[in-house]
């Protein structure tokens, strides 16, 4: 008939690769292959985490850097950016804040430090062999470091008037009290209130002399001589208790 719209159906396949599929329209049947690991290989997400972490770490030392010669209050995020040679965005993508950024230099660098002490706490032998051991760490920190404890000092005293500095200040003078408390628990049998006294007191005198020391940087001592001082103060503290 003249005008008609003839419909011609599609042939039905039997097979699955060409089966009609409403207008005209076929359907992909084919499941995707799954993506095959090997054991051991780290995945995507560790990897971009890892690297994260390892540029936050490059930041923050050169932030050490730049602080260490500047001063906390001194020193700003831009001041950190220009130093390190990125953007300040980049500053600000790595880290939520300037205090966000300054409590990670700390613990970065306290790290390190409470290593080598509580090493050197454990020392084995007789109380005479750590305090020699001890004294020891304490001077080559100084030999080494002086700048960087500098800085530590500089932003404990900021945070007399920086709440925001208390809480990482105070993690940090926990973990002091910490080292000196595995040697009090070695050689003394205090009561516990007098274990927390002796501690205080020892790293109290400790923590004194070892800010005077680095105070005036073009005054540090020679290494031999600080290490003297040390051992001279860990025997009047010490030695003397465990009579």
């Amino acid at each position: 008939m003249p005008g008609n719209l003839t419909i011609v159906s599609r042939p039905v396949v039997r097979n699955n690769k060409c089966r009609p599929q409403g207008h005209g329209f076929r359907r992909n049947t084919t499941l995707a292959t799954p993506l095959k690991i090997k054991d051991g290989a780290p995945s995507r997400p560790r990897k971009s985490s890892e690297k994260r972490e390892a540029k936050r770490r490059a930041l923050a030392e050169s932030a050490i850097e730049t602080l260490c010669a500047k001063g906390y209050a001194n020193t700003s995020l831009r001041d950190i950016a220009e130093a390190s040679g990125h953007p300040l965005a980049t500053l600000h993508y790595y880290f939520g804040s300037k205090f966000d950024l300054i409590e990670y230099c700390i613990r970065q660098h306290k790290s390190e430090f409470f290593e080598q002490m509580r090493g050197a706490a454990l020392t084995p032998g007789a109380l005479p062999d750590v305090i020699e051991a001890f004294g020891r760490g304490l001077a080559l920190a100084v030999a080494h470091d002086a700048p960087r404890h500098r800085l530590w000092f500089d932003i404990r005293n900021q945070s007399v008037f920086d709440n925001a500095l208390r809480p990482i200040i105070e993690d940090i003078e926990k973990e002091n009290l910490a080292i000196a408390s595995v040697i009090e628990q070695r050689f003394f049998k205090d009561t516990d209130d007098d274990a927390k006294q002796r501690v205080i007191i020892v790293y109290s005198a400790i923590d004194g002399l070892f800010s005077q020391i680095t105070q005036n940087p073009d005054k540090t001592p020679p290494l031999a001589e600080t290490e003297a001082m040390f051992r001279v103060l860990l025997e009047r503290l010490l030695v003397a208790g465990t009579g």
